[in-house]
């Protein structure tokens, strides 16, 4: 991923309801990828051919999140997001 902070998000149902399901608002998620520290790799993981990433980042309310997402012409599309885990804690205060 580049250095550009996304402009456009893409939300359908699909990824919508693992949102809500984690209790998150896509309002949230949309913060995580202005977090100036925010911590973005490439996953392991594709489906169908595109390459997916993964943000750790904090809320405006200070929730660290960890997000994945995939990006295309048309945007980025978080596939879910959930709270981070004790791991992607320490990955994300160690890169501060």
């Amino acid at each position: 991923m580049t250095s550009q902070r996304p402009t456009h998000f893409i939300w359908d149902e699909i990824n919508l309801r693992k949102v809500e399901r984690h209790r998150l608002t896509p309002e949230e998620i949309e913060e995580v990828f202005t977090d100036p520290t925010g911590d973005v790799r490439r996953t392991r993981k594709s489906v169908g051919g595109q390459v997916r990433y993964q943000i750790i980042g904090r809320t405006e309310s200070g929730r660290l999140l960890k997000v994945p997402f995939e990006i295309s012409k048309r945007g980025i599309r978080p596939i879910t997001a959930f709270d981070a885990g004790k791991r992607d804690y320490h990955l994300y205060w160690r890169k501060r």
